[in-house]
């Protein structure tokens, strides 16, 4: 016999139990509200739905022969079209150069009889005879004494000093008629004082410094008449011309106070007189 047939059969492997798949988890479905239902798609509409007469047909749609169109004109007029401005450079002020000059200010204006009544709000004197006036007023300084004396003759008045007992100048105008109104609005019997409308500008300020105006630690003070009829009227006219001023009864004087007051005050004054101390003027 061969040798394949002495070998003895092999038993078949027993065949393995097929295996189920575990199936795929299905995810949880999704959970919509209620209230929150999606607007339905809206539908195009068919190419065959008819277009408004009034509208122009697309550019596409156009038979081949129809030609140039016409040109739509707007609505409205353009305006043409304008060139930009040409800058013009603006000069630079110089470090250091002093500021332009305010309209208000007394370097600006031309002088005349009325301003003496800068004098009279500074505690001044005016005298009626006839049909003419004198304005006085006593001072303590040299310089104040000059300063009014160039005040009056750039004026047209003739003025004069006069000594008084206590070491102090009298400085005075002759009398003359153009200070006849202003006798007028300031003499009330016995009393100077301001008429009730009142108003002062640059050069009736610039007098009222020069006869009584003096620098301290916390502004400026511009003295005041003795009566206190005229104390109010007086802060009143200075605030019309644009410095709010204290009152004070001691003394009696108007205090102006402030950084910018103070340096407006210096504008509208104008330059210090000759010979004035550094407490004389405003800063």
């Amino acid at each position: 016999m061969s040798a394949a047939s002495d070998a003895e059969p092999q038993p078949a492997s027993a065949p393995r139990p097929a295996t189920k798949s575990q199936p795929a988890a299905k995810p949880p479905p999704a959970i919509r509200s209620r209230s929150a239902k999606s607007p339905p798609a809206a539908k195009s509409p068919p190419d065959s739905a008819p277009r408004p007469a009034s509208a122009s047909p697309p550019a596409g749609d156009l038979p081949p022969d129809a030609g140039p169109q016409p040109a739509i004109e707007p609505l409205f007029a353009l305006p043409a079209p304008q060139p930009p401005a040409e800058r013009v450079p603006q000069p630079r002020r110089r470090r250091g150069a002093p500021p332009q000059a305010s309209l208000f200010s007394a370097v600006l204006a031309e002088p005349r009889p009325a301003d003496v009544a800068g004098v009279l709000a500074a505690g001044g004197q005016v005298v009626r005879m006839g049909g003419t006036a004198r304005v006085s007023v006593v001072v303590a300084q040299e310089w104040r004494v000059a300063a009014l004396l160039a005040a009056f003759d750039e004026r047209g008045l003739a003025g004069s000093r006069v000594p008084t007992v206590d070491d102090h100048v009298g400085v005075r105008t002759a009398f003359c008629a153009v200070l006849a109104p202003v006798a007028a609005g300031w003499l009330h019997g016995t009393v100077t004082r301001p008429p009730a409308d009142f108003r002062t500008d640059g050069l009736a300020l610039r007098l009222w410094a020069i006869a009584g105006g003096r620098r301290d630690s916390l502004g400026y003070l511009l003295s005041l008449p003795a009566a206190e009829t005229a104390w109010q009227p007086l802060r009143l006219a200075l605030r019309v011309a644009g410095f709010d001023a204290e009152l004070l009864t001691s003394g009696p004087s108007l205090r102006v106070v402030g950084r910018a007051q103070l340096a407006t005050l210096a504008d509208v004054l104008g330059p210090a007189p000759a010979g004035a101390d550094d407490h004389a003027w405003p800063a």
